[in-house]
């Protein structure tokens, strides 16, 4: 309402400029200044009382339209700023810059923070004020003319934290401008307690959208390779383009393909979306089998597309209308298509022109309403938000069953002399599914067998492990942590007593399942052979002779040589002295005593077949236990999966963190809490590697 006042006794003042009545004029000015400023300290601030939550509400936040772009955040005072819920968030093309005025009073004795949000990724200039008691506080400069990364907060959309002290009054200033493309300001304001991950629901339906377009794509790149048939490859190419183009549309590309360079950001949308229109046009050409009357035609149209891409790449202001020209060729180019595929339909009758006809009505109605608001003649909402998308899917879905159906028509045309002979033919392909149902059934009892015989395979490993009966007639406590990645464990344990002495072995054999079952396998029984041909031997020299063993028994013929290897840490404990002497290839182990974790380091040298290491002699090393002490071996499943809310590996220095935590705790506890951090981590992913974690009180 004040709005309507302003501007009616404004205009009162312009006619009255040709009158000698000053006094006249003075009066309505100053009336009209009473009038702006009680409208001006009408606005409805943002009130942030510390309790509760915010519900944004558009008669809150103020707009300006500054025509002319000759407003600064300085001059802003005579500006007439109108409720947001009074204009239309969609603006079509324009020139103009756009004002945004907002209050935040914090209330509350706390500091309070808000997060402003513009959910539109295709604007080239914004910049916030924050301004109090008339003094400008802070700027922020971004948009597409800028780097991605002077976004406060890296997301594809515009996102601005807010933070106002305890008592403070912060007036906000928002300028928008994005000279030659359209503009649509649709706004959103959260404080720190209903923030959320707004986007999250809106990029799992993106995410599903661009999955279906990747594998159109590649779906039609296959079927060309497949058929040679330059129809899939014409699709293929439209429907890359157009999936680009998109990806841009929603502020994608600017933040994952060209986030250090804004020209490519304001340019390549017309680039895309013209390419795309020349595979189209050409798939139609080739689709349709234009007559000869409109190649003309035609070539005009791959011209003017040019034209216009090379149009846009001018710098500013040459290539102001470029977009604006984009549009209409798009909508002109879609009716010429979809006028000469209904033409074709009712020469030919084909079931192939129907569907490529009915897909270009199904785009047609997608391309009119995107055009549409672009021009700002409709309002921002879910279909006219995603009409292109929904058209292009229906689009390319109906073309590439257009295609295929084309393709068998013509395949029909051109076999059917051959009738006879594709009968005899069926009968042959009968007998053939025949035998391929036959060998199906073979391979899947084949596959059974294999499953069993690895079930099979996964007891007789469990078999020959040490039962933990064994370690509790040795230790005080134990845990045992074996998770084989793929039923059988290329991972082994192995203990003996010898002597008032045990020996403790883990290894980590190269590869999971069958594989790493028959490494495992054969490293324990060559620890049986050392270990029983031997009456006092050391770690290190277990590891030398078991190198040995594993380097002979692997085949030398060069054609299958294979680059096995073994990770393994061997420890003996006397059980009189409570010292233990111990050993490594690769692996180390863990001790905790005197309420720290230590980790001793072994020889970084693996057991292989290719080693160029088979010289070295591997260091024997020894450490003083005591009562209660605990000490821990392990291999690098746990330490190497991938997890976690940034799908990276849960590392070394998280697992001795991990240990640390709970090795006060009873053996029982320790294993449980390891089993649960383990699934946490993992999620919904798989397990990479086989895991072994064994664990010892003295």
């Amino acid at each position: 309402m004040f709005y309507y006042i302003f501007l009616y006794f404004y205009t009162s003042i312009k006619k009255l400029e040709h009158l000698k009545k000053n006094i006249v004029k003075q009066f309505l000015l100053v009336l009209l200044l009473a009038i702006y400023a009680s409208a001006v300290y009408a606005q409805t601030p943002i009130i942030y009382t510390g309790t509760g939550s915010y519900t944004f509400d558009y008669s809150q936040v103020y707009f300006f339209e500054d025509s002319d772009r000759t407003f600064s955040v300085h001059s802003l005072q005579s500006a007439p700023f109108v409720p947001m819920n009074t204009v239309n968030q969609n603006f079509g093309f324009s020139k103009s810059a756009f004002w945004l005025q907002f209050i935040i009073h914090n209330n509350s004795e706390q500091e309070g923070h808000f997060f402003f949000k513009i959910l539109y990724p295709l604007l080239n200039d914004i910049r916030l004020y924050k301004v109090q008691d008339g003094v400008l506080l802070d700027s922020i400069i971004t948009g597409e003319n800028h780097h991605f990364n002077t976004r406060e907060i890296q997301d594809r959309n515009f996102i601005f934290k807010l933070q106002v002290n305890p008592g403070e009054k912060i007036v906000h200033y928002v300028r928008l401008c994005n000279i030659g493309e359209t503009i649509r300001i649709p706004i959103d304001i959260q404080d720190a307690a209903t923030q959320c991950d707004y986007g999250s629901k809106t990029t799992f339906y993106l995410s599903i959208f661009f999955g279906y377009i990747l594998f159109a794509f590649v779906f039609n790149i296959l079927l060309f390779f497949e058929f040679k048939f330059r129809h899939y490859f014409l699709l293929a190419g439209y429907i890359l383009c157009m999936g680009i183009f998109l990806f841009i549309i929603d502020g994608y590309a600017f933040q994952f393909l060209w986030p250090s360079h804004p020209y490519i950001a304001n340019n390549s949308m017309i680039f895309f979306s013209l390419c795309a229109s020349i595979f189209i046009l050409y798939f139609s050409h080739v689709f349709l089998k234009y007559p000869k009357r409109l190649v003309p035609i035609l070539k005009l149209f791959y011209a003017l597309a040019v034209g216009i891409i090379i149009w846009s790449l001018l710098s500013f202001p040459l290539n102001m209308y470029s977009f604006f020209a984009a549009n209409l060729y798009v909508l002109l180019m879609v009716f010429g298509v979809l006028y000469v595929a209904f033409h074709k339909y009712l020469s030919l009758r084909t079931h192939s022109n129907l569907v490529f006809t009915i897909s270009f009505v199904c785009i047609i109605f997608g391309v009119i309403i995107y055009i549409l608001r672009n021009f700002g003649v409709l309002q921002i909402s879910f279909i006219t938000s995603n009409s292109l998308k929904i058209g292009f899917s229906l689009q390319i879905t109906l073309l590439t069953v257009s295609s295929v159906m084309q393709f068998r028509e013509v395949s029909r045309r051109t076999n059917k002399f051959l009738e006879d002979m594709v009968n005899k033919r069926t009968q042959i392909i009968a007998a053939q599914n025949e035998k391929l149902k036959n060998q199906n059934k073979q391979v899947a009892f084949q596959f059974k067998e294999l499953e069993q015989s690895m079930k099979y395979a996964q007891r007789l490993q469990n078999a020959i492990l040490p039962s933990k009966y064994k370690l509790l007639s040795l230790f005080k406590d134990h845990l045992i942590l074996y998770m084989p990645q793929n039923i059988v464990s290329g991972d082994f344990y192995w203990i003996s007593e010898k002597n008032s002495k045990t020996y403790i072995v883990t290894a980590d054999c190269t590869g999971h399942g069958i594989p790493g079952g028959f490494l495992s396998m054969l490293g324990i029984s060559f620890l049986n052979q050392i270990i029983s041909k031997s009456i006092d031997i050391s770690p290190n020299e277990i590891i030398n002779k078991l190198r040995v063993l594993f380097s002979e028994t692997m085949n030398n013929d060069a054609e299958s040589q294979t680059r096995d290897s073994m990770d393994v840490t061997v420890c003996l404990f006397d059980h009189a002295t409570k010292k233990m002497e111990y050993a490594g290839a690769f692996n180390s182990l863990l001790i905790f005593t005197d309420n720290s974790l230590l980790e001793l380091s072994v020889d970084r040298v693996s057991l292989r077949k290719d080693s160029d290491e088979d010289q070295f002699e591997f260091t024997n090393y020894s450490v003083q236990l005591h009562e209660h002490d605990k000490f821990y071996l392990f291999t690098d499943g746990f330490i190497d999966q991938f997890g976690g809310e940034l799908d990276k590996r849960f590392t070394k220095k998280r697992f001795k963190d991990l240990i640390a935590s709970v090795a006060t705790e009873p053996m029982i506890i320790q294993k449980h809490t390891l089993e649960k951090t383990f699934a946490e981590w993992k999620g919904p992913r798989e397990q990479v590697d086989d895991i072994l974690i064994l664990g010892i009180e003295i």
